[in-house]
């Protein structure tokens, strides 16, 4: 092998390598990003179970008031029934 069958090598392995660095780069940023994307879906995941359970609760809530009602007006409609 020659000196400039040498330099070509050379030149070759170091397109290779900044080839190689700049993937590494990228990858590196993709990768940021991605975590990034993944963080915002955690929160609003985080969000969207408080909303729900905010939601759940209240129903939680006004069901056991209009059970609560439902009782009263049943008692009445047996006392009715029992004073006829």
């Amino acid at each position: 092998m020659n000196q400039s069958d040498t330099n070509e090598a050379s030149a070759h392995d170091n397109d290779r390598i900044d080839l190689i660095r700049s993937s590494i780069e990228q990858l590196q940023q993709d990768l940021f990003l991605a975590k990034s994307e993944i963080k915002t879906a955690i929160r609003d995941v985080a969000i969207n179970q408080n909303y729900f359970s905010d939601i759940f609760l209240k129903l939680r809530g006004d069901l056991s008031e209009f059970n609560e009602r439902l009782h009263v007006i049943e008692l009445r409609q047996q006392q009715q029934n029992s004073s006829t």
